[in-house]
């Protein structure tokens, strides 16, 4: 019986691994082709395939992306290490969106929730912001702990500089358009 169920049950993980991929991928392709059509990033990010209406440039620039984020992940650490790192530092990046999400009901001028919505954004904050702050300690052996914590943080942060630099030059030259 092991037989079949073993192979049956890999199949189907490698069917979930791929499709998970695939939808993930096709997710994130969809950011820097919108942020073309907002002006935020060059134009040629959102211009789409004649035939197929695919966003190449995006495609590929997502694709470039990601490469380089896994060959960095894996230097000089074991196949489980790379994982955790890609995926705490993805993950994390999320979940800063969600506090943003999250503080919008608590902070927002001219928002008016009522304490039911309070309450469910300060918890929802709350556990966002626990599981970001516990996500840059590594759950499994590794062979340096504080430098796992020092290489999910600094992609983190230098992500998020990075992501604040380029939305100041993009508007900087919205604004330098519009005054012409």
């Amino acid at each position: 019986m092991a037989g079949v169920i073993v192979p049956l049950a890999a199949v189907l993980l490698i069917c979930h691994v791929v499709g998970y991929s695939s939808l993930s991928y096709n997710a994130v392709i969809r950011l820097p082709m919108v942020a073309g059509w907002d002006h935020l990033l060059p134009a040629w990010l959102s211009r789409l395939h004649p035939r197929y209406k695919t966003p190449v440039g995006s495609i590929v620039f997502i694709g470039l992306l990601a490469f380089v984020f896994i060959v960095l992940g894996n230097l000089g650490v074991g196949a489980q290490e790379a994982f955790q790192l890609l995926s705490n530092g993805s993950f994390i990046c999320y979940a800063l969106a969600y506090l943003v999400m999250f503080a919008i009901p608590l902070i927002a001028r001219g928002e008016k929730p009522g304490w039911g919505v309070r309450l469910a954004a300060v918890s929802g904050f709350a556990m966002t912001l626990l599981y970001a702050g516990l996500s840059i300690f590594p759950i499994i052996d590794v062979q340096n702990a504080a430098s796992f914590t020092v290489k999910v943080s600094g992609v983190v942060i230098a992500i998020n500089v990075a992501g604040v630099l380029y939305f100041r030059y993009a508007n900087k030259q919205k604004q330098a358009l519009a005054s012409i």
